[in-house]
């Protein structure tokens, strides 16, 4: 009967022993986060993010102005990189919660094809200008299959005045999982803080997605029409 004894608990420690190894050898999905960039392309700073990105081997997503893709096509090239995910960001950055639907069609249409002509990027998702929406943006997103991207991390990087340090110290101290990270392709200080932002979220364990990675990832599928701020782990 001991005997018998010694040799079930042996096989129940042989057992918890696999069970153990099963579960470690299983990843967990990381906390992941989404850098987006507004308003680019620009003449300087959207190189220096591409180069940033791409040395920092982290993916992102950028919000494309239609005027600026024709001012700077050159530029735009370097967003051809897969990594990328391009969307739309109006032709002219009005605000287009002041746009009929017919003007807005074509803010939606020019732009989109400026991306895919410059970039061979199709855009699948779009952000408006300011954040600002109403039911005919909603209406003329759902009719054209785009998801309205915002954000729920602003690091005041447009603001005047904001130093690098003042942008990377408002994404720390804010940011967490499924988050959307507001960044502008505009100034010296955003790609002054970008580096920063990057090590350290990686050094808290934190992956970098796209948009419409870092919704699959947290199990929401994105749908025409609606607005997302951010994903959060298994809201699907």
């Amino acid at each position: 009967m001991h005997i018998h004894i010694r040799k079930t608990g042996t096989h129940l420690g042989v057992c918890l022993s696999v069970l153990i190894c099963l579960f470690l050898a299983v990843p967990a999905n990381a906390a992941a986060v989404a850098l987006t960039f507004d308003d680019g392309p620009t003449a300087k700073q959207t190189r220096a993010i591409v180069e940033i990105l791409q040395k920092e081997d982290v993916l992102a997503t950028f919000f494309l102005c239609g005027y600026r893709l024709e001012e700077y096509e050159e530029i735009a090239s370097l967003l051809a990189d897969p990594d990328f995910e391009l969307g739309v960001h109006g032709y002219s950055h009005q605000p287009m919660n002041d746009l009929n639907e017919d003007v807005l069609q074509e803010e939606l249409d020019s732009t989109a094809k400026l991306i895919t002509e410059y970039t061979g990027h199709t855009p699948t998702v779009m952000r408006p200008p300011g954040g600002l929406t109403n039911d005919t943006v909603q209406k003329i997103c759902t009719q054209n299959g785009y998801p309205i991207i915002l954000w729920s991390v602003d690091p005041e990087d447009w603001r005047p005045g904001n130093t690098a340090d003042f942008v990377s110290s408002r994404v720390l101290e804010q940011i967490r999982d499924g988050d959307i990270i507001l960044l502008h392709d505009l100034n010296r200080r955003t790609t002054d803080a970008l580096p920063d932002i990057i090590r350290e979220l990686k050094q808290q364990g934190f992956e970098f997605l796209t948009v419409s990675e870092l919704a699959e990832r947290q199990g929401v599928a994105l749908e025409s029409g609606a607005s997302y701020y951010r994903f959060s782990p298994n809201s699907g």
